[in-house]
C-alpha cells in the first residue's frame, strides 16, 4: 500500500544519493517513485531533469539564487 510518506522518503532517499554524487542511483530512485506514485510524474520528471542539468532538485534556479533556496514546491530534496 503506498502511502504519502512513502514518496517522501524516496524523494528523501533520491537527494542522499545526489548528496554523496550518486546522480544516477538518485535518478533511478525518482523514476521508480514515478511509476509508483503516478500523480508525482511531472514533479519527478522535472527533478531528474535539475540532476541531469547538475542543479538541485525542487527548486527553480531563480528562486535559489533569489531567496536563498526557500522551497516553492511541496515535495523538496533537501
Amino acid at each position: 500500500t503506498d502511502q504519502p510518506e512513502n514518496l517522501q522518503v524516496r524523494v528523501g532517499l533520491a537527494s542522499v544519493y545526489y548528496d554523496a554524487g550518486e546522480i544516477q542511483k538518485a535518478i533511478e530512485v525518482l523514476r521508480q517513485a514515478i511509476t509508483d506514485f503516478p500523480d508525482f510524474k511531472e514533479q519527478g520528471e522535472q527533478f531528474i531533469n535539475d540532476l541531469l542539468a547538475g542543479r538541485r532538485p525542487g527548486t527553480p534556479a531563480a528562486v535559489e539564487v533569489s531567496t536563498g533556496g526557500v522551497n516553492v514546491e511541496n515535495v523538496e530534496i533537501q
